[in-house]
């Protein structure tokens, strides 16, 4: 609406990025790890890169294998409830079915969750790699 009224967006029309976004202090962090790096006798970039930004990545990591490790896993034992109790196969109870149920539809959400917000901070990460 802003470029529809005024003719066109410039530059004073953007929003401000987060300080944490900005190039300069990325570009400082990889520049101080890159120099320690060229100082040993095999210097590699990697190395560089993944002192300046491996530790972002642990908390998505962390996400993703929450994710995996505990909503994939649990999910098709309480959907094995759930059908136990139709079959008739043991001795479940209809409450015991409801909530195993209930713990499906929660292990889905929460695993959307816990993906969804592990794939935004590996964007923000590629974002600043690309800085």
């Amino acid at each position: 609406m802003t470029g529809l009224r005024n003719n066109g967006l410039n530059v004073d029309d953007l929003f401000q990025c987060s300080r944490h976004d900005e190039s300069q202090p990325i570009v400082q962090e990889l520049q101080k790890h890159w120099n320690n790096e060229r100082q040993k006798k095999s210097s590699k970039f990697w190395r560089a890169l993944v002192m300046a930004f491996g530790k972002y990545y642990i908390p998505p990591l962390t996400l993703l294998i929450l994710g995996e490790c505990v909503c994939r896993i649990c999910q098709p034992l309480l959907l094995g409830i759930v059908i136990d109790h139709f079959n008739k196969v043991e001795n479940r109870t209809f409450k015991q079915a409801c909530m195993a149920a209930g713990g499906v539809c929660f292990c889905t959400a929460l695993f959307i969750l816990l993906h969804h917000s592990a794939t935004i901070i590996v964007m923000r990460m590629g974002m600043r790699l690309r800085a």
